[in-house]
């Protein structure tokens, strides 16, 4: 496929240009493409929604996906080290309900 050929080759040459805020980085020697991306990724990171599906590739503290695609993480600061790395479906049962018994023992009230 033509299209992921092309993602296929900005991400090889450019994603280690995405800093640890999200942020792009760009360099004079890059295309031109790339600079378009850069300059432009401001207002398409203010729009941007998760579509959670199945869940089994949300990181649950990491990604952006409350209410206004807040992560957890900005706002609870001391998640237990056994639940750093779940993912959104590790916190659901299987008919996709939030696990409460799971959420309840470090989310605040007023996220849960």
């Amino acid at each position: 496929m033509i299209l992921a050929l092309w993602v296929d080759v900005l991400k090889g040459k450019y994603v280690a240009r995405i800093l640890e805020d999200d942020n792009l980085e760009s360099k004079a020697t890059d295309s031109s493409l790339w600079k378009a991306i850069v300059d432009s990724s401001h207002h398409i990171s203010n729009e941007e929604r998760w579509a959670i599906g199945s869940g089994s590739t949300a990181h649950a503290w990491k990604d952006k996906w409350i209410d206004d695609c807040t992560r957890v993480e900005d706002v609870v600061r001391d998640i237990p080290y056994q639940f750093q790395n779940l993912t959104m479906s590790e916190l659901t049962d299987d008919v996709g309900q939030w696990s409460l018994s799971l959420l309840n023992q470090f989310l605040p009230v007023e996220i849960v």
